[in-house]
Parts: C-alpha cells; sequence; structure tokens
C-alpha cells in the first residue's frame, strides 16, 4: 500500500474532512432532538396510560 503525501492528505483533508466537521454539530443536534422527542413521547405515553387505566 502506498503511503500518502503531505500534499495528498492536505488535499484529501480539504475535500472530505472539513465536510464532515462542519457537518458534524447539525447531525448531532438532530440526532439528539429526535431521541429527547422520542423520550418525551414515551413519558406521555406511560402518563397517559396511567390515567386511562386507573
Amino acid at each position: 500500500m502506498k503511503k500518502a503525501t503531505s500534499i495528498e492528505f492536505d488535499q484529501w483533508q480539504e475535500k472530505e474532512l472539513n465536510w464532515w466537521a462542519d457537518k458534524q454539530l447539525n447531525f448531532v443536534a438532530i440526532a439528539t432532538l429526535i431521541q429527547l422527542s422520542a423520550l418525551g413521547f414515551m413519558f406521555l405515553s406511560f402518563y397517559l396510560l396511567s390515567i386511562a387505566f386507573s
């Protein structure tokens, strides 16, 4: 396997890695919101079920 030169590495980082780094916070924020809303809906359903069956 051929090792990359520093120029090839810089090009790879500029074209591939920086895009993921720039988008990473958005991905994490969206995943966190989805998880927290799922947790909220779960607690809401527990609450409504406890009212319905008591």
